[in-house]
């Protein structure tokens, strides 16, 4: 999902909004952030459990939607999914959105890409959930992916 108007500044009601019209939409379809802990043996960590525990394979996903949250083009971006995630977790909400935050450009970006570390703007709790991101620097995304494997 890339936010566009009048979604560009989420709130907590807006997150909310969105889960319901995903649930109500897609359902169990959804192959969510709580699935791929599942996946992975309920690590405490997503971020740092991805890389030896990989994601599920094409077959194993087949039928199925993984809705990731792109950051839009106004406003702190990546504050506003951590937000998200804050939210969910404080409400003790299910997650249905795979948080794809901003990663800085050059080779701050390809840092944020480093499961060690935090993700750009996250931080806490929060940054164990970013398994994606959102590269924008062009000449770099080869580094990043080749870096990533």
């Amino acid at each position: 999902i890339d936010r566009k108007p009048p979604w560009l500044v989420y709130s907590d009601q807006r997150y909310r909004e969105l889960q319901e019209t995903l649930f109500s939409t897609l359902g169990r379809k959804m192959f969510t952030p709580r699935d791929l802990r599942a996946h992975l043996g309920y690590p405490s960590s997503l971020r740092k459990a991805l890389p030896s525990g990989g994601w599920p394979t094409v077959q194993e996903l087949r039928g199925r939607f993984l809705v990731m949250l792109m950051g839009g083009p106004l406003g702190d971006k990546n504050d506003q999914q951590e937000d998200y995630v804050d939210l969910m977790e404080n409400e003790n909400r299910p997650m249905y959105i795979f948080v794809c935050p901003n990663a800085r450009t050059g080779d701050d970006g390809i840092k944020d890409f480093d499961h060690a570390q935090n993700m750009n703007d996250f931080d806490g709790p929060a940054n164990d959930w970013v398994v994606c991101g959102n590269l924008k620097a062009g000449k770099y995304w080869a580094k990043a992916v080749e870096q990533a494997t």
